[in-house]
């Protein structure tokens, strides 16, 4: 997983992290984001998508587990999600018009929940 840096559109492809394995004993936690330096070329122009996938170990293909709302200015925006598998990662891709399009985001680390 990183953790503090700049989401572009660059050629439109996604951005994962690495996985992180899940915390032993829950399948359930808060997932926060903080966006600063939002990069749009006009208002609403540019939207920052991240999604939670998952999989377990033996899976081979990654799913989505839930999708943060869309970012479209800086600030905090947080997911909470239940039924997680075994691996996680985030996949971040943008919608804009030109390539220099985006923001900067830190993603924290899950807050894992009892379930």
């Amino acid at each position: 997983m990183f953790q503090g840096t700049t989401l572009q559109k660059m050629a439109g492809t996604a951005y994962p992290t690495e996985p992180i394995a899940r915390a032993d004993g829950t399948t359930k936690a808060l997932f926060t984001i903080v966006v600063t330096n939002y990069i749009p070329a006009g208002a609403g122009t540019t939207v920052v998508t991240i999604a939670v996938q998952h999989r377990n170990f033996d899976d081979t293909a990654w799913t989505v587990a839930g999708t943060f709302a869309a970012i479209i200015a800086d600030g905090t925006v947080n997911l909470t999600l239940a039924g997680l598998k075994q691996l996680i990662r985030f996949n971040c891709t943008v919608t804009a018009t030109n390539s220099y399009e985006g923001a900067h985001v830190f993603i924290a680390d899950p807050q894992w929940l009892v379930d």
